[in-house]
Parts: structure tokens; sequence; C-alpha cells
């Protein structure tokens, strides 16, 4: 979400292209792109976090039974739906990495 905004930000900016001077543009394109660089970091650290909590039995992988039960909102049918989506290898498991690749690929599609 945060990354939407700031694209159109950068459209917006980029619209005012006449305004500024191109060294103070690039350096304020400069300045949004960290910004969602550090957005993404924040997002990858607390997925982690999160990743931790559901994985109750600390076999480094969330079941879905983990999954459900962290869960709070969306029907039982929602949650396995939302579980398979992320278990990219469909072992039943989902890893961190599954996880990790799942976030990445959603915010890569807000670009």
């Amino acid at each position: 979400m945060i990354r939407g905004v700031l694209l159109a930000v950068l459209g917006l900016v980029a619209g005012i292209n006449n305004v500024c001077a191109d060294d103070d543009m690039d350096q304020l394109k400069a300045q949004i792109i960290q910004v969602v660089k550090e957005q993404e970091l924040e997002i990858y650290s607390e997925a982690m976090k999160e990743f931790q909590n559901m994985d109750t039995d600390g076999d480094g992988y969330v079941s879905l039974e983990e999954f459900v039960h962290f869960q709070s909102y969306g029907t039982a049918e929602q949650k396995e739906q939302a579980y398979n989506a992320m278990d990219g290898n469909h072992d039943g498991k989902l890893s961190q990495n599954e996880l990790w690749l799942f976030i990445h690929k959603r915010m890569k599609a807000l670009k």
C-alpha cells in the first residue's frame, strides 16, 4: 500500500519536472525510492516476526492449523485459500521463504 502511494507521488513529481531543476528532481526521486526500500525491510521484518508467532511448535514451518488459529479475520475457507496461495510448493508447510516470496510478489505487483 505504501509503495503504491509513493509511486503515485513519483508520478506527480514527474509531472512537475518543468518546475524543478533536474538535479532537484533526481534527488527527490532517489529519496522516495530509498523510503520504499526501507519500507520493504520493515515489512519483511514484521512478516518474519509474525511467522515466528504462528510457528507455535517451533519446527520452522507454519501448518494450515497454525495459520488458521493465528488469523483473526476471514472464514475458515478464506483462511485456507490464503494459506494455499502462500504455500508455493503446495507441500502443506509454509516456510519463511514462501511467505517472503508471496509478500515480495504482492509488493512487486503494486509497482
